[in-house]
């Protein structure tokens, strides 16, 4: 038996309880979630595979304004990782249907493909917005002073990925996760590099 009052207990026991229904809530809520991220990217990869060749990306710009381009391309790759991870526990005439039903019933393998999802959708903070070399040259140069580069050197820089790149990956990373990482640097490089050029025209 416990020596603690019995006010106390009383107050430690509803705290618990709370915490344990919110995290009953929690877990429902992910299932939830990943259930419908799954749903739509069955239905963005099924329209996809429907397109005819070379017409699908100008079919995408037509929902821009409801889904960016690059967001249905993170809930087409998230329903391929999981579709790769039943096929191994299903026979190789698995319809759609129990593909589908199987990645939702299955716990996720990798988060890889889940969480690309969620830093597009703002859901987490995109790889590379905070990281320890970016803080240091903060550290160094003060959080008011530019970096400067010269245009020619930048340039050059750039137009490396215009060209048959190729990547040597660190150890425990796949091509496919450096890629997604790298497309969000570009991304939000571009995006930097546009503001700038609109405060310039202003």
């Amino acid at each position: 038996m416990s020596n603690l009052p019995i006010k106390k207990n009383l107050s430690t026991a509803k705290y618990i309880e709370q915490g344990i229904a919110q995290h009953q809530q929690f877990v429902a809520a992910f299932r939830k979630a990943k259930e419908s991220a799954l749903n739509a990217g069955f239905f963005f990869l099924a329209a996809q595979e429907a397109a005819d060749h070379g017409d699908f990306e100008s079919v995408l710009l037509k929902y821009e304004e409801q889904c960016s381009k690059t967001t249905i391309y993170r809930y087409i790759d998230f329903a391929k990782e999981v579709i790769e991870a039943v096929r191994a526990t299903l026979s190789a005439s698995a319809t759609a249907e129990e593909l589908l039903a199987a990645g939702k019933a299955m716990v996720l393998q990798s988060p890889k493909g889940y969480i690309a999802l969620c830093r597009q959708l703002q859901l987490m903070r995109k790889f590379g917005e905070y990281d320890k070399v970016k803080y240091k040259t903060r550290k160094v140069l003060g959080d008011g002073k530019q970096i400067e580069f010269s245009f020619d050197e930048l340039a050059a820089h750039i137009k490396v990925f215009t060209t048959d790149f190729r990547i040597t990956l660190p150890e425990g990373k796949d091509e496919a996760t450096a890629l997604t990482e790298l497309e969000t640097e570009l991304e939000a490089a571009l995006t930097n590099v546009r503001q700038r050029k609109n405060t310039i025209s202003i």
